[in-house]
């Protein structure tokens, strides 16, 4: 009997404590997506990601040329004793090329991160901010970065993203 009264009452105390949290909610994406600086640091990303695979496809382009003169060379059964060298470049131009995409991809990460960090601490400090403001205990992104509500339904007052935009001095787009 007793057991069932503590836990009657810690099941009520945690009841009330979870009522008395303030959560809001955005669309962290949308928001992103209508900062101009963002939108700067994805046509930098963007120009980087051309130079990076045009060094790429310049590659790919003389491994293929490799690669024909390797089978034109093999097609005469008087060269099959001197393929061994072309064999060992045409191995190597594999292995080089599957490298320089690895380093084009760290490359392209590491600048992503680079010119989003100020991006996402602008954003975050206007979030704490408004979160002091309005007296909110947590802000949650409503979707997660494929675009997927995480945030089902929640209580139209409580969604935040017009006010995080307004927050960062951008011209409120009409959306719902």
């Amino acid at each position: 009997m007793r057991l069932n009264r503590t836990l009657f009452f810690l099941a009520l105390l945690l009841s009330t404590s979870l009522s008395a949290q303030k959560i809001g909610y955005a669309n962290m994406s949308l928001i992103l997506s209508y900062m101009p600086e963002a939108n700067s640091a994805d046509r930098e990303l963007g120009k980087i990601e051309q130079k990076l695979s045009a060094q790429i496809q310049a590659k790919q382009q003389f491994y293929q040329i490799k690669l024909e003169e390797y089978n034109a060379f093999a097609s005469d059964p008087k060269n099959q004793s001197n393929l061994k060298p072309l064999q060992d470049e045409i191995i190597n131009l594999e292995a080089e090329i599957k490298n320089d995409v690895s380093d084009a991809q760290n490359q392209l990460a590491a600048d992503r991160e680079r010119l989003m960090a100020p991006i996402l601490k602008k954003l975050e400090t206007e979030i704490k901010a408004l979160s002091a403001a309005e007296g909110y205990d947590y802000i949650l992104n409503s979707t997660d970065s494929g675009g997927a509500s995480i945030v089902l339904y929640g209580p139209p007052e409580h969604e935040l993203t017009r006010k995080i935009l307004q927050r960062l001095g951008i011209e409120i787009p009409r959306f719902e």
